[in-house]
């Protein structure tokens, strides 16, 4: 008796769910607003990207619908996620598909619409959080992205090391040593603090990350042109008051007492110029997406 007990417990532990990972969907209709609880509205434009978009439990952090991991590498990663959500209050999600598409535009679309039309960072204002993902369909692409205030501290050279990350890793299939090494550089960037070039910078209210200072077109033209004009008001007075000064006797033959006809051609030139330069979305990877939400990041191909 004791013995077939102890047979059901195993197996009854050996059958329980996966609690921390899944890759079970929710379907999305118009009576739940096709299960977007963000600020996102739903248009003609957007509605077909967040009808192909997986309706996740957001609280699960880890989407392998591409079956990279194992359930031990799984519990794994959930258990390195939620202390790190706990952490830094943010989320951090890998998700993994057989997507099928080679171009890169299509990829970065996809992964930004997992992000954005599901509940990841719902609990902070500007939708906190980052994504690891991976497509293992035709020649492989790997993603990167923040969101929300996440996008801060991402400047192009963390970028770069974070692609080096993501590839060393994925293009051997070092799935859990790469998804590791990602979120503990991303620990690191939090920790070392926004970097300088990103400083000034705000979130609008897309979440897109923008420069408070900028210049504006139609006033450097203005300035611009008050400048030229002041000069050239100077540079033309100045030229009368030396014709003024020599007629009397630089154009006189004094032997002849004749008027010589003699023409004096002055060349002034005046060269100015006014560079404007602007950014929508904070460099590094700058994307926005079908929601109209911003995001920063990178990926690639292997």
């Amino acid at each position: 008796m004791k013995k077939k007990l102890l047979v059901l417990i195993i197996a009854s532990i050996l059958f329980i769910p996966n609690v921390f990972a899944s890759t079970k969907t929710y379907k999305r209709t118009e009576s739940n607003n096709y299960l977007v609880n963000k600020k996102w509205n739903i248009t003609d434009k957007n509605k077909k990207n967040v009808l192909n978009t997986y309706a996740v439990n957001s609280k699960e952090l880890i989407y392998d619908f591409a079956d990279l991991l194992t359930d031990l590498e799984e519990q794994m990663v959930y258990e390195l996620f939620v202390d790190f959500k706990e952490t830094y209050n943010m989320d951090i999600v890998f998700y993994s598909d057989t997507f099928k598409s080679d171009d890169d535009d299509d990829n970065i679309n996809r992964v930004v619409d997992f992000y954005d039309y599901n509940d990841f960072g719902i609990d902070t204002e500007h939708y906190d959080g980052v994504i690891i993902y991976r497509n293992i369909y035709g020649e492989n692409y790997y993603a990167f992205r923040a969101f929300g205030k996440a996008q801060l501290y991402f400047n192009s050279s963390r970028l770069d090391k974070m692609k080096d990350v993501l590839y060393d890793n994925f293009h051997y299939k070092k799935y859990l040593k790469g998804i590791k090494e990602a979120e503990a550089l991303v620990r690191n960037c939090i920790d070392s603090g926004i970097p300088k070039e990103n400083k000034d910078k705000l979130l609008d209210e897309n979440n897109r990350m923008i420069s408070p200072y900028k210049i504006p077109y139609v006033i450097g033209i203005i300035v611009s042109g008050i400048a030229t004009t002041i000069t050239l008001s100077i540079m033309v007075s100045k030229n009368k008051m030396v014709k003024k000064a020599h007629e009397a006797g630089d154009y006189e033959v004094k032997d002849k007492s004749v008027i010589t006809d003699r023409k004096d051609r002055f060349l002034h030139t005046h060269t100015s110029s006014y560079t404007v330069s602007s950014s929508s979305g904070g460099g590094g990877g700058g994307h926005i997406g079908s929601s109209g939400g911003g995001s920063v990041g990178c990926g690639g191909r292997g």
